[in-house]
């Protein structure tokens, strides 16, 4: 009619078509469910399946490893192979990722571009490690890997038809392994360029921020984890107001502190000598040993985790960690 282009369309066989898939085994569907397609549109254009197909061909491609999401394309391309004379490649359905409710992953589940877990601090190396492990693993607890080993173990025997969740403390974790592997001059330019971009006015010497490197890289998960280093390098700190609410101001706390500022005021500024005074004062207010680590850790950081906190202290020095003192006794504490 006029107004109407024609289109080309494939005729199905009207037998069923099955074919052996290198992960999911044996796959058929009955003729009745196959539908004839469009391979050529109106304008002269071919669609995907006719294009995917012939190009196929040309390239002399053996192995087709995709989504399973395309297994319902696979019969419409066999039937075309087929009808163009030529050998089907063989394929393989990977599962596809889904998040922690079992849903396909998506933009809404965090990350899903590679820049984007860039910019969020994740290493290429730990992204690269964590996706091959997405529906395949080697064997043998075998999580950390090079890129040279994974070629070596992959096997697509080994690959799980079912659905590959999508596990980001899996990734942090990971990632948090291969942070530690770096060397430590490594991991200190990554923390400059981290620290450089909070826009703190960072004024430290060299061996103040390799020392607070080296305290931290074990600690961290992420570049982005940086952002909570600020009561290294900040005069005026944050301060968690739950945390601050559960622990300074307790009855007595300023009190506790007041008597633990006096102490350190008198000791040399070593892990040893803090933790000494700390215990002192635990001893002195019949406070369990190690509890009283946290309302000095508030006080001190205005976080409630970290490294450890004699260590952190001594990297602060006697008179950041007095002054903080004193302004948690003046303004913090019940």
């Amino acid at each position: 009619d006029t107004g109407r282009g024609k289109c080309i369309v494939f005729r199905m066989p009207g037998e069923d078509i099955s074919f052996q898939d290198e992960i999911r085994g044996k796959l058929q569907k009955k003729a009745e469910d196959l539908k004839d397609f469009v391979i050529l549109r109106s304008d002269g254009t071919p669609v995907f399946h006719l294009a995917n197909v012939v190009d196929d061909i040309f390239m002399g491609i053996t192995h087709v490893i995709r989504g399973d999401d395309h297994m319902e394309n696979t019969f419409r391309h066999i039937a075309l192979f087929r009808a163009l004379d030529a050998e089907p490649p063989r394929y393989a359905h990977l599962p596809m990722i889904v998040n922690a409710n079992g849903k396909p992953y998506s933009k809404r589940d965090g990350a899903a571009y590679v820049g984007e877990f860039r910019d969020a601090g994740f290493l290429p190396d730990a992204l690269f490690n964590f996706l091959a492990l997405l529906g395949w693993s080697p064997g043998n607890d075998i999580e950390i890997m090079t890129r040279e080993q994974m070629i070596q173990y992959f096997d697509l025997a080994r690959v799980k038809p079912s659905p590959a969740r999508f596990d980001m403390k899996k990734l942090e974790w990971m990632n948090n392994k291969y942070i530690c592997m770096l060397p430590l001059t490594r991991f200190i330019d990554y923390a400059k360029q981290a620290v450089s971009a909070t826009g703190w006015n960072v004024d430290v010497s060299s061996e103040y921020f390799q020392r607070v490197c080296a305290l931290l890289q074990s600690r961290t998960n992420t570049f982005d984890d940086i952002k909570q280093w600020g009561y290294f390098f900040k005069e005026e700190i944050d301060y968690d107001e739950s945390a601050v609410q559960k622990t300074l101001k307790k009855p007595g706390m300023k009190d506790i502190l007041s008597a633990l500022k006096t102490l350190l005021e008198t000791v040399d500024f070593t892990v040893n000598s803090i933790e000494d005074s700390i215990h002192k004062i635990e001893q002195a207010y019949s406070i369990p040993q190690g509890k009283l680590n946290f309302p000095i850790r508030i006080a001190i950081t205005g976080i409630s985790r970290g490294a450890g906190l004699y260590e952190t202290m001594e990297i602060l020095g006697k008179k950041r960690c007095i002054d903080r003192l004193n302004y948690a006794i003046a303004n913090l504490c019940g």
